[in-house]
């Protein structure tokens, strides 16, 4: 059956991220990943991304319209045309009526998306920016307890908007760039923001000058004290972002040892830190699995992922209060870990890309508690904005 060249392309590799991610078989980055086209790949991503800002109100509204739920490909087709309608504005809408209806021809359901899109163009459906209609209830409900009315508004604004194409770079990098502009960073990092395509097309971008990376990476390494660390093991370094504001941080004698469980997200490492010349011994391994006693040890733990909604949204509908408890738990077993693995008078970093109480404060109170040797001199959990992510970071210092 012919689709209608890169719009029929985009519209079924949209559908696809969405039943993918909401079945929970991928996350959002790794669906744009490994199951797009790279020359689709764009505009894919453009309209998963609001999808996925936008899915309150429009669920909603698709629910409003139909009496038996069709199945999740037909649905998922459905939601992509009417995020293009509404939000791609670049395609002529009944360019976009006829690509989707021409695609529901193979499940049958060709009358069905039709009717449905051309009520909604019909009606010119209208989608509220309040975090009652942008937020997903369960975030909804947990940050209402925690967060003022107004820091509210501003995470839903964060939440709708675009984020900005952030780069980490050394030098005078940013004045080279056309339209970059600089952003605050911790620890003295040079970060910008620029348009994509100009920044991946420089030949500093090739020679592996610029590392695309949000300000709020750099909040943990910026923690360390580097004097007199002589070897340093980051527990969950793949890719190796923060494992190469680390290493720039440190000696150029220090030993480096980056670990991580998933060999695919290690070759990227080796590769990060092979383009920048930057030695480290990379292995794969889990964290819980590692033996020896180092300077500095970092956990920078998987978590929950909630402080960088602006970038993947669908964070935030993966979110489950139910599940929150096992991640947790792994966070508890590597951090406690980890604190085996520090030599006296070493430190110990512990960070996460979330900004919930229990995989931040909460748990920090309870490894304080039952690790008396450990003094911490720094951290905290930094809220996102309109200039960067979210994150928490702890540092501790053994005593000997």
């Amino acid at each position: 059956m012919k689709t209608e060249g890169i719009a029929g392309r985009t519209l079924l590799e949209s559908a696809g991220g969405i039943v993918a991610v909401e079945a929970g078989r991928r996350t959002l980055d790794d669906y744009l990943d490994f199951c797009t086209d790279p020359g689709s790949r764009r505009i894919t991503s453009h309209l998963l991304l609001h999808y996925f800002r936008r899915k309150r109100v429009l669920d909603a509204r698709v629910n409003t319209c139909i009496r038996r739920r069709p199945r999740p490909e037909v649905l998922a087709l459905v939601r992509a045309a009417l995020i293009r309608l509404f939000f791609q504005t670049a395609a002529p809408r009944e360019t976009t009526v006829s690509v989707a209806v021409d695609l529901a021809k193979r499940y049958r359901a060709d009358c069905f998306v039709n009717a449905l899109l051309r009520r909604a163009l019909r009606e010119e459906w209208v989608f509220p920016d309040d975090p009652d209609a942008v937020l997903p209830p369960a975030i909804l409900k947990r940050w209402r307890a925690r967060f003022s009315q107004e820091e509210m508004r501003r995470f839903a604004a964060c939440f709708l908007a675009e984020a900005p194409f952030c780069c980490r770079a050394s030098g005078a990098v940013p004045e080279k760039i056309s339209g970059a502009v600089r952003i605050p960073g911790f620890g003295g990092g040079v970060f910008f923001s620029a348009p994509a395509e100009t920044v991946l097309a420089s030949p500093e971008f090739a020679a592996g000058m610029l590392y695309v990376q949000d300000p709020a990476a750099s909040f943990a390494p910026s923690l360390v004290d580097a004097d007199g660390v002589g070897s340093a093991a980051d527990l969950c370094a793949a890719p190796g972002g923060k494992a190469l504001l680390l290493a720039e941080k440190l000696s150029p004698s220090a030993r480096l040892f980056l670990f991580d469980a998933s060999e695919r997200r290690q070759r990227l490492t080796r590769q990060n830190f092979a383009l920048r010349g930057r030695k480290a011994e990379i292995s794969v391994a889990r964290a819980q699995d590692v033996t020896g006693l180092f300077d500095l040890v970092v956990a920078d733990v998987p978590c929950s992922n909630t402080g960088v909604f602006r970038r993947r949204p669908d964070a935030l509908w993966r979110f489950r209060p139910g599940a929150l408890g096992e991640i947790v738990a792994l966070q508890k077993e590597i951090l406690f870990h980890a604190a085996t693995l520090v030599a006296p008078g070493g430190q110990l970093l512990y960070s996460t890309c979330s900004i919930e109480e229990e995989e931040n404060t909460l748990l920090v109170r309870e490894f304080e508690a039952e690790h008396r040797a450990f003094r911490r001199f720094g951290g905290g959990v930094i809220l996102p904005d309109e200039t960067r992510d979210g994150a928490g970071a702890f540092i501790w210092r053994r005593e000997v």
